[in-house]
Order: C-alpha cells, then structure tokens, then sequence
C-alpha cells in the first residue's frame, strides 16, 4: 500500500456467501501529462465452478475524491 492511500473494500457473494476480499497494490502508472496517478488493485476469491459462482460483487474506495 501507499502512505495514506487506503486499499479499496471489496465484497462478493459466492454461492449465497457474502465474503471480504482482501486486496494488494500490484500495479502504479503514472500519466505524467495528464498529471494523474493510477492505482489497480488485485484481490483473489477462490469459485468452486468458475465464474457463474460469483453473484455479486461491490468495490468502494474510503479515499477522498
């Protein structure tokens, strides 16, 4: 993670279970002309029989806008 930069909270459902994601920092671009700063995050959620478990999912972010 970054100095007060906070992972975003990630919350599935799989197969009727709510589950926490727990996420990681993996990649940081930086667009210079644009004066911007790109965060992605990755996070891992194990489907028992691919993607069709997954029902839902919710990304929010706690960071200031």
């Amino acid at each position: 993670t970054l100095p007060g930069v906070p992972p975003p909270l990630v919350r599935a459902t799989v197969r009727g279970e709510d589950r926490k994601i727990e996420t990681v920092l993996d990649t940081v671009i930086l667009d210079t002309d644009a004066a911007r700063v790109f965060l992605l995050w990755r996070g891992l959620c194990a489907l028992q029989d691919g993607p069709h478990d997954l029902t839902a999912a919710e990304v929010t972010s706690t960071a200031a806008a």
